[in-house]
């Protein structure tokens, strides 16, 4: 049984330093980024808002945007693009349309009456949804939080910690009951 305990603690916190050194990576490209999204290999975490793409996206949910280019975008794709510098927007495309030589797209939320208003141009295209993490949002919000970080991180920490000394003194008096011995 403390074999498998363990075993899923070093899972769990080799899960953990994953997790941060990617966060950490893609905190530093996003701050290089013109568009500050944090990525990685391409692919965009993001958290939804609202319920605009319910029941197939909800509040809470994260995204998993994938870098792509304007023409391989096609009608049905769900998209996040750029309404605005500081609003993005994760709707579906229900058109596209050439405009100046270019395809510009119409997106519509799943949930919403009417389409976005605006045709997207394909610089505003920041990428297209890859998967999505149910409630993935509620659970980043409370690792960010100060009970978070104590549960998920500190606790973790304490008891992985405590394990290797316990592991580190049990060896070292193996190791002077094996020198008595000899004597």
């Amino acid at each position: 049984m403390k074999k498998i305990i363990k075993l899923v603690g070093n899972i769990l916190f080799s899960a953990l330093v994953i997790v941060v050194v990617l966060s950490l990576i893609m905190s530093i490209r996003a701050k290089g980024s013109k568009d500050k999204i944090p990525s990685f290999l391409g692919y965009k975490p993001m958290t939804i808002l609202t319920g605009s793409m319910a029941p197939k996206i909800n509040p809470g949910d994260v995204i998993i945007d994938k870098s792509i280019k304007a023409e391989d975008i096609k009608v049905g794709d769900v998209i996040t693009y750029k309404a605005n510098e500081n609003m993005l927007v994760t709707h579906r495309v229900i058109g596209i349309f050439l405009q100046n030589g270019k395809n510009v797209y119409k997106a519509k939320g799943d949930a919403n009456d009417t389409d976005d208003g605006k045709l997207i141009e394909p610089e505003q295209v920041v990428g297209k949804v890859s998967f999505r993490i149910p409630y993935g949002g509620y659970i980043s919000r409370f690792a960010g939080s100060v009970y978070g970080f104590i549960l998920l991180i500190l606790i973790p920490t304490g008891l992985l910690i405590c394990e290797q000394m316990k592991t580190i003194l049990s060896e070292q008096k193996k190791g002077k009951a094996g020198k008595i011995g000899q004597e």
